[in-house]
């Protein structure tokens, strides 16, 4: 869970904390708590419990119904005043996790976590005045963080970065730190086959040039309306033979209208496929490959 919420991937609106005096004092919260910053203390609050192995127990219920306006949202006035903001935010987590009762590798991967984060957050507010001006410094700061993070280095260059998106490669690394689709990911790579079926339609003609190279791409390329010489990205295109399919292949399904789908799932589910995927089940995945190829199959290794 800390990792999780080191990684703003579990986030909330939290106005109220409850927990029991014993679990308090078990996990260290008042004695290790820090006083000399005059921020949010939500580091201080939130990690030592996050850590110290207890259940966690949310209610997503509203306590209260207000109007919200824009205007009543809080700002930062300069790209200055949010830089020193996180990086007290940032103080507050290394302070909270070293004095975690934990090994100091896994120390050492909360608060590389908790870097990562810092950098992107930065990323976040592009509308705040002056922000312009640290768009390359932080792109080239991120991409020597992620080198150091882990293994092999994925490279990915500042000019990737502010050609790609921020915010697509935070939504990548998160997902490899947490192993977000490891499962999904670990059929590709134990796949037979992976077939891609109804290639020569427009999605599929859109989507297999960004998954060349990518351990999505499929290897055996079929369509009903192949004829001899059909080719896709260099790939031929044969019709196809539903009879041949195994546990050990893996096969995308391209086509994504209701009629076409309609038509197709109850032939995979009389086949011997292993693992059927529709294209919308992969579409982040597309996304995410396509974008920076490099970093899925890297290890996570501060």
């Amino acid at each position: 869970m800390l990792e999780n919420w080191l990684l703003w991937r579990l986030t909330a609106m939290v106005w109220i904390y409850m927990m029991r005096v014993s679990y308090v004092k078990k996990c260290g919260l008042v004695e290790h708590f820090c006083t000399d910053r005059h921020v949010t203390y939500e580091p201080c609050v939130v990690i030592p419990p996050s850590a110290a192995g207890g259940r966690l127990k949310f209610f997503d219920e509203e306590l209260y119904i207000f109007n919200k306006f824009a205007s009543d949202l809080s700002r930062f006035p300069t790209f200055e005043k949010m830089l020193d903001y996180y990086a007290e935010y940032l103080y507050l987590s290394e302070w909270a996790i070293n004095r975690l009762n934990i090994p100091e590798e896994e120390k050492k991967r909360y608060i590389t976590a908790a870097r990562i984060t810092y950098k992107f957050r930065y990323t976040a507010y592009q509308d705040v005045p002056n922000s312009e001006n640290y768009q390359r410094p932080l792109a080239e700061e991120i991409s020597l963080l992620l080198d150091k993070a882990f293994s092999p280095p994925p490279q990915i260059t500042p000019e990737e970065i502010l050609e790609k998106g921020f915010s697509a490669l935070y939504e990548l690394v998160k997902d490899v730190i947490l192993h977000t689709d490891a499962e999904l990911l670990n059929k590709f790579r134990n796949a037979r086959r992976v077939i891609g079926y109804g290639v020569l339609g427009k999605r599929a003609q859109k989507d297999l040039p960004l998954l060349k190279n990518t351990r999505l791409c499929p290897t055996t390329l079929w369509d009903q309306a192949a004829v001899c010489g059909s080719h896709v990205c260099d790939t031929p295109v044969s019709k196809p033979d539903l009879g041949s399919l195994t546990q050990e292949d893996l096969v995308i399904v391209f086509p994504a209208s209701e009629k076409a789908l309609g038509e197709l799932r109850p032939l995979f589910e009389k086949s011997k496929a292993g693992t059927v995927l529709y294209r919308n089940d992969l579409s982040t995945l597309y996304w995410k490959a396509s974008l920076f190829p490099t970093l899925p199959g890297c290890e996570y290794t501060p």
